[in-house]
């Protein structure tokens, strides 16, 4: 599986990096830690650990878990379609 260019959006902030699954490559500047979360492609991501690349404050290696929005979603309660109720 090869790295791919994403957009990593965190705090309002559009970071470019790289990711391979769940692993993402970003900058240091980006200042992710473990705990917290970023989305990516419409998808939100929960950072499990990082490591600094040759500890040189450039990139960060970062193992994630994609975190799941299991809420219901509402249905419908009355017709759209604009017939009557017979």
């Amino acid at each position: 599986m090869a790295w791919e260019k994403v957009q990593i959006h965190h705090n309002e902030v559009i970071y470019l990096g790289h990711a391979q699954g769940n692993m993402f490559s970003v900058p240091c500047s980006s200042g992710l830690e473990v705990g917290d979360s970023f989305k990516v492609g419409g998808k939100e991501y929960e950072v499990t650990s990082t490591l600094d690349v040759a500890d040189r404050g450039e990139v960060l290696l970062i193992n994630t878990m994609e975190v799941k929005n299991d809420k219901s979603k509402t249905r419908r309660t009355a017709s759209k379609s604009g017939e009557a109720d017979v």
